[in-house]
């Protein structure tokens, strides 16, 4: 593949299963590191005299973890101890919001906890308030079910025995708790109103949806005895208002991804600097925009993280100018995560920044399938591109010469690809790896890519992907972009010359173990 405007073109594509930008190496949605939002709100002095006579609204799921759970308790002691608790700390007239677990009522915040669940794996247990505690209360927790039968008997106990006002969202319950803050302090003018939590999310939809004409309070305990309780007042933060919620969204939440290298207070100096990106913003806070709109709005503020705004330039094609800059600077390996995402995984990752932004400002209408989401049987699962992610070209470099069948060696099945005729010994029919299952058996793309040539195949929602063999395909990008590079720069055709050298016939020795041949070649 030694024609110039055919590799320009091949890195116009995403060379990965999925976006490396926007998922991790297991295809997940990049976290991003959301506690880094705090940084840019203006805290307020800490006083405990001034929670003296307070409506409070605390986050149920901080209260959750907050309460010390002892060993050899049974539940009914470890519930008594919450009431302790919370009369110890707030007051009768406290409101206590918990998120909700209906499955019948299942919404994009179902991948969320399927990620967290993920992290950890815990025994579901049926309990009686008699029962003693088994389980480390994290661990209890890490289960959905446990949770939400803890919830329904603390509930319970809650509102039999006190006056507190206990609610329960249908799934998350940020919004709820911001709306009740909301509705106290326009019926008690006079009465101070503080939310108790550590969830960022809270701090933001209480700085974006609180009323110009109110303040209230958000308390965030401390973490630990090393730390001091913060305290966010609204009308401190007026400055955020209207930009607050997209930049939490764009740069990853609990239902968008991070962004690679791409922070929150990147985002949030980038707009400072250039006020005219306000215009892309606006586009997310109004609930009659169109696809198009926001797919513009979303690519313009993809290039303006990477400093390239105004260029006239897709995210697409930004990418090969970044692979070529970053080229004639190191010869270190490029990591696709650093590169700009496709367009096309920009213009769904902006699909989703914008329900979510409006599922924010409570509005209820949209159906996530329309934006950037698919429904399966368990979950919705975030669509991660509708294209294909490498030109045919570059896909038919890849086949394997397994002797016996096709398994977790096998070069193709490491790419995520199905076995082809151009495989030397299966040839893509008669090996366990001649079709690959979906995840999803309503796909949405499946019409769109009927052929059977490999590239039609790597759909990255119709192929279940094994990252932790796959290919690093960016280690091979510099020999990949020799034939641009040539021209005037004599240290990268050493470089590329050297790779050259270094190949092997094996087509399964990925470009990573032939850098490191390369390395041993020259100290020899």
């Amino acid at each position: 593949m030694n024609d110039t405007s055919a590799i320009k073109t091949a890195l116009t594509y995403e060379l990965a299963p999925f976006p490396m930008t926007l998922f991790d190496d297991k295809g997940i949605m990049r976290e991003s590191k959301k506690s880094e939002l705090y940084d840019v709100f203006t805290s307020s002095p800490f006083r405990l005299s001034d929670f003296t006579d307070c409506l409070f609204v605390v986050d149920g799921g901080f209260l959750l973890h907050k309460v010390v759970w002892k060993d050899k308790k049974t539940f009914g002691d470890i519930i008594n101890d919450y009431k302790t608790f919370i009369f110890n700390h707030y007051n009768n007239t406290t409101s206590i919001i918990f998120d909700g677990y209906d499955e019948s009522f299942r919404r994009v915040k179902s991948y969320e906890r399927f990620r967290r669940m993920s992290k950890k794996v815990a025994p579901e247990i049926t309990f009686e308030l008699d029962m003693k505690l088994t389980e480390k209360k994290d661990l209890f927790l890490a289960n959905g079910k446990n949770k939400s039968r803890f919830i329904s008997k603390l509930k319970s106990m809650l509102i039999n025995d006190t006056n507190l006002t206990i609610k329960q969202a249908k799934e998350d319950a940020d919004t709820y708790i911001i709306q009740t803050a909301i509705e106290l302090a326009e019926k008690n003018p006079d009465k101070k109103v503080v939310v108790i939590g550590t969830d960022v999310d809270l701090a933001a939809l209480l700085i974006a949806l609180t009323p110009e004409n109110l303040n209230i309070t958000m308390w965030k305990p401390r973490a630990s005895t090393k730390q001091p309780d913060m305290i966010y007042e609204t009308l401190n933060n007026q400055s955020l208002k209207n930009i607050i919620l997209f930049a939490h969204a764009f740069t990853g939440c609990d239902t968008t991804s991070a962004i690679f290298g791409k922070g929150k207070k990147k985002l949030l100096d980038t707009v400072t600097k250039n006020s005219q990106l306000m215009q892309y913003v606006e586009v997310f806070y109004n609930p009659n925009a169109s696809l198009t709109d926001i797919e513009v709005a979303g690519e313009q503020m993809m290039l303006s993280l990477y400093g390239l705004i105004g260029t006239d330039l897709t995210a697409s094609q930004c990418r090969v100018s970044q692979v070529l800059n970053t080229i004639k600077k190191s010869k270190t390996a490029i990591n696709l995560a650093n590169l700009p995402p496709t367009s096309a995984a920009v213009r769904l990752h902006s699909y989703r920044v914008y329900y979510q932004v409006q599922i924010w400002l409570n509005n209820k209408s949209l159906n996530p399938e329309n934006f950037g989401w698919i429904k399966s049987e368990t979950m919705y699962l975030p669509q991660k591109t509708t294209e294909i992610l490498a030109p045919e070209k570059l896909l038919k470099l890849i086949h394997c010469s397994c002797i016996k069948d096709c398994s977790n060696r096998c070069g193709c099945k490491k790419a995520g690809l199905p076995c082809s005729s151009l495989c030397k010994n299966c040839k893509g029919g008669s090996c366990s790896n001649s079709t690959r299952p979906s995840i999803d058996d309503d796909n949405h793309d499946a019409d769109v890519h009927s052929s059977q040539s490999p590239a039609a195949n790597l759909n990255s929602d119709e192929v279940e992907y094994d990252m932790d063999n796959y290919p690093d395909f960016e280690m091979g990008l510099g020999e990949f972009c020799e034939p641009i590079l040539e021209e005037g720069n004599e240290v990268l055709e050493e470089t590329a010359a050297q790779e050259m050298i270094a190949e092997t016939p094996d087509d399964e020795t990925p470009p990573r173990k032939r850098s490191k041949r390369v390395q041993k070649s020259n100290k020899k």
